[in-house]
């Protein structure tokens, strides 16, 4: 079953309606041919009533007729003509009649409304879940039909045999019990497939954000059932959600030469997350919607977090930059995020850019840092990448973001402070616009004079070393320790 981007719930409405009211509307059509029933008293009385009201008019209607006999005689003199009126009992259209008084009503602080009268991403909401009952009803009751049939025809061959057996009397009441809407058995021998695959165009249609959240959470749920496989075409980051198992997202991409479409797939089952990783991922996509745009054509250039984030803003955005429609910055918000970030992309064979913080060997306590030792984890996870072929620009900051920009760590409100900082002084700016050209499409993966196959921790403490006597800290209890 296939939703189109911009299909509609009126139409529908009456689908559903002709689904839901049939029970019904068989019934009343049983009760209409018997005689005894009510409602062929009342429609004999509707058209006994009709007749005792023409009963006054018959004057006036012989009338007519003498006019009509007078000028027919003239032809055929020996007949006579004769305008009879009289009522039968109605044969009433109830389908009709049901669903001109019937409908879906919504339910508000003002007051009841029709469909027609709600605003579009409402109508597609109450599409959605009018097509979701409309199937579940349609397949009971083919399941009821077929268990009917296949009933009634063993049935009929025991009756053959003794119509008196215990088994035709099971028989029948098996048969009255699934008519009077009992519920049907499983069939052990009927596969577990799912029953109804559901394609939907571009759901984020009409939707406001609260209502696209609440629409993704509805569609992966209905995912869930066992009866339903459901995929999406979708330009709205609100509706990727890879953390959910059982999710695959495939990116088609046009080839260089713009003639064939090729898919970049994401399995969540395969993704092989720790629970602390797929715990730290579920809290960034809750609190940053930006971190599914790595799903989409841009390319991805991954920070820790909303400082780099407001430099990209200040020097790319707010310049109008060329760089500003090619990529999409993805916050980690937190450095240990990082790594189930890079995992993440190297899983859908994704290209990309990374900046962070070295950070301090030791804390100001003098203890070791344990945002320190994650450089390498980072660093191992990007090896990674590059070792199954995909290409990684990875650059860090001497000790961090803020330093990078020159002068002390910013404090409080580090992104607005950040973001003014860059706005005033033109050179910070085309330092940062050299930054995020370089992890675009620079001519060295990592910094210039970077020995790739040497160890990486030691090759970061001395570039620190350098910093930290260049800025009067080489005896820092944070680099040093206790």
């Amino acid at each position: 079953m296939r939703i189109k981007s911009l299909d509609d719930a009126i139409t529908t409405e009456e689908v559903l309606l002709t689904l839901a009211l049939s029970p019904l509307v068989k019934e009343i059509k049983t009760l209409e041919s018997d005689n005894n029933s009510q409602i062929s008293k009342d429609k004999a009385a509707l058209a006994a009533t009709v007749n005792a009201l023409a009963g006054p008019h018959q004057e006036r209607l012989s009338s007519i007729s003498q006019q009509i006999q007078s000028g027919f005689q003239s032809i055929f003199p020996g007949l006579g003509v004769l305008l009879h009126v009289e009522m039968i009992p109605p044969e009433l259209k109830i389908e009709n009649l049901l669903k001109q008084g019937s409908g879906l009503l919504v339910e508000e602080a003002a007051g009841q409304s029709r469909i027609g009268q709600q605003g579009t991403g409402a109508r597609r909401a109450l599409f959605w879940a009018m097509l979701q009952v409309h199937n579940e009803i349609s397949r009971q009751t083919e399941k009821r039909d077929a268990l009917l049939k296949s009933l009634n025809e063993q049935l009929k061959k025991e009756c053959k045999k003794d119509a008196e057996s215990e088994a035709v009397k099971l028989l029948n009441h098996q048969i009255d019990a699934i008519k009077n809407g009992g519920v049907i058995p499983e069939d052990a021998e009927d596969p577990a497939l799912p029953g109804y695959v559901l394609l939907m165009d571009e759901p984020e249609n009409a939707l406001h954000p609260m209502a696209a959240r609440a629409a993704q959470s509805h569609l992966y749920a209905l995912g869930k059932h066992p009866d339903w496989q459901v995929l999406l075409t979708t330009h709205s980051p609100y509706f990727i959600n890879p953390l959910e198992d059982h999710t695959t997202i495939a990116r088609m991409q046009r080839s260089p030469d713009g003639k064939s479409l090729s898919p970049k797939l994401y399995i969540a089952d395969e993704a092989n997350f720790s629970a602390e990783e797929k715990d730290n991922l579920q809290a960034l996509q809750l609190t940053d919607i930006g971190f599914a745009e790595i799903f989409f054509g841009s390319y991805p250039i991954v920070v820790e977090g909303d400082t780099e984030h407001a430099a990209f803003i200040s020097a790319i955005v707010k310049t109008q930059h060329e760089m500003a429609g090619k990529i999409s910055i993805i916050r980690a918000r937190g450095k240990a995020v990082l790594v189930p970030l890079i995992k993440m992309l190297r899983h859908f064979k994704s290209n990309f850019g990374i900046v962070h913080d070295i950070d301090w060997p030791y804390r100001k306590d003098g203890s070791g840092n344990g945002m320190w030792t994650i450089n390498e984890t980072i660093r191992n996870e990007i090896i990674r990448c590059r070792q199954n072929g995909h290409v990684v620009y990875h650059r860090w900051s001497i000790p961090d973001f803020e330093r990078f920009l020159g002068g002390t760590e910013l404090g409080k409100d580090k992104p607005y402070s950040a973001f003014h900082r860059i706005s005033s002084n033109d050179k910070l700016k085309v330092k940062v616009q050299n930054l995020i050209s370089s992890l675009f499409n620079g001519d060295d993966y990592d910094p210039i004079g970077h020995d790739p196959n040497g160890e990486f921790i030691s090759q970061i403490l001395a570039e620190l070393n350098v910093w930290a006597i260049k800025n009067n800290q080489q005896h820092s209890i944070r680099i040093i320790g206790v």
